[in-house]
């Protein structure tokens, strides 16, 4: 006899509808064959379903993920600048303290030509400033500004 899913309907004890697939091959073929359309029908909808939920997800990010993109690039860039300056800032202060050592005489002679240049002889220099003009420096006073910055500069 052929089982079909109407005579495994028919016998109500689930003892005896075991006995009857394991005793013929037919049987048991066509229950492996359900099985396994069963499962494949659970697996396509869990498939579906995460499919569904990852579509969700891309819609959302789309309109709302945009802003933590933003700041996770943003982020990226600080940590980036901040590693230079942890590698060069002590490199940064030598360097800055080399060309001072280097060009502060220079600029020291540079400043002296223009102010000996800017200043006129003291019998050209009128001592009250006329109206609206400001007070011309005289060289006594440039001697003493030498003075100061030559011995500042020793130092």
């Amino acid at each position: 006899r052929v089982l079909t899913q109407t005579s495994l309907k028919d016998e109500s004890q689930p003892e005896k509808q075991a006995e009857r697939i394991q005793g013929d091959p037919a049987a048991l073929a066509k229950v492996v064959g359900m099985q396994r359309k069963v499962k494949e029908r659970f697996v396509m909808r869990r498939k579906r379903e995460a499919a569904e939920t990852v579509l969700q997800l891309l819609r959302r990010w789309r309109r709302d993920g945009s802003f933590f993109i933003v700041c996770g690039r943003f982020f990226r860039q600080v940590k980036r600048v901040q590693h230079f300056w942890r590698r060069k800032s002590e490199q940064l202060v030598k360097t800055v303290a080399l060309v001072e050592s280097m060009w502060g005489p220079v600029e020291f002679q540079v400043c002296k030509a223009i102010v000996a240049k800017a200043s006129k002889p003291a019998e050209d220099i009128v001592r009250k400033p006329r109206h609206g003009r400001r007070a011309t420096i005289t060289h006594d006073q440039i001697a003493r500004i030498e003075n100061l910055t030559a011995d500042e500069h020793a130092k």
